[in-house]
């Protein structure tokens, strides 16, 4: 999600799923390792047929901690594999010189 976020502010990134064929797959997004200041939608959906369909992430630290979330994405797809995917989050306190 990024590195030296800032407490309280929203980031969003996006990863697309990307279909080869010209046949529709289901998706299921499970979170294996929840954090709550990381949240992910939609947890499942299709894939329609040569098409990318978004998976968005959403972070807002609350704490100057890393946050970590692993989710598992499972498509219909015939002999298609569990994919893992780790999601970051990092925040970080501003440094540099202060304004008097």
């Amino acid at each position: 999600m990024g590195t030296g976020c800032l407490i309280g502010k929203t980031y969003n990134k996006q990863l697309q799923i990307e279909s080869n064929c010209p046949f529709s797959f289901e998706y299921t997004i499970e979170v294996v390792q929840p954090h709550p200041e990381i949240t992910i939608s939609p947890l499942q959906g299709d894939i329609l047929g040569m098409q990318m369909t978004p998976i968005n992430f959403q972070y807002t630290p609350k704490t100057y901690t890393t946050a970590e979330s692993i989710i598992k994405v499972r498509t219909s797809e015939f002999d298609s594999q569990d994919k893992l995917i780790r999601i970051l989050g990092n925040a970080a306190p501003i440094t540099g010189p202060s304004k008097i």
